[in-house]
């Protein structure tokens, strides 16, 4: 499912030059060919040295060789290069991509759930909600018995034990890691992940709730 953001982040995407990079291979030349990626994993400088590296030329280097193959790299990834980079993983034209998101935070899934939660928490919020935004649905009962009968085994618990979420994927490994990626809020910031719930769905979690 594609979701459009707001005009003024777009517009903000669009200036800083980072949105919806034509990725098209074929044969690197100039800047794009000079990053050797393997040289730089057995260096023993390599965590000084990717952080430095310019956005562009890296990610590239990145998609030749395979975020799934580059997980090294990955977790020496600076803030600010995550975070362009997710610009141009997400964006097809005008339209933010929940699916191309998600796929792209599995790599840092892979590494740790201190990473994922880091590199979600880093984007701008407005990413952070349109990524799960319509895949959630909250409710709020006094026991999980009273949850609709067809929800029950699907439900996810919060640890208030009054508020459930369902997650809307049809992939089982989606679903998964979407669980996994609020398993990872919920370990390192609880306010954080009742706040998301808040926003990501049409049934938020009471107020109250959002301070367990």
């Amino acid at each position: 499912m594609d979701k459009r953001l707001n005009d003024t982040v777009l517009a903000n995407s669009y200036d800083a030059g980072h949105q919806s990079l034509s990725w098209d291979p074929g044969q690197p030349g100039g800047l794009l060919s000079g990053i050797d990626l393997a040289s730089i994993i057995e260096s023993p400088d390599a965590a000084e040295i990717v952080p430095n590296l310019p956005v562009q030329p890296l990610y590239y280097a990145l998609k030749q060789r395979g975020f799934e193959d580059s997980l090294e790299i990955l977790a020496l990834l600076s803030t600010e290069q995550v975070v362009h980079m997710a610009d141009y993983e997400a964006w097809d034209a005008d339209d933010f991509s929940q699916r191309r998101m998600l796929n792209f935070l599995k790599y840092f899934g892979e590494i740790s759930a201190e990473q994922l939660y880091t590199r979600f928490a880093d984007l701008d919020e407005e990413y952070q909600i349109a990524t799960l935004e319509g895949l959630l649905t909250v409710y709020e009962v006094e026991h999980m018995f009273d949850l609709p009968h067809d929800v029950e085994e699907r439900a996810f618990k919060m640890p208030c034990d009054t508020v459930f979420y369902e997650i809307h994927l049809e992939s089982k490994d989606d679903v998964e890691f979407v669980e996994k990626l609020m398993e990872s809020v919920r370990e390192h910031n609880m306010v954080y992940a009742y706040a998301l719930l808040s926003h990501a769905t049409h049934n938020p979690p009471a107020e109250n709730e959002a301070q367990v």
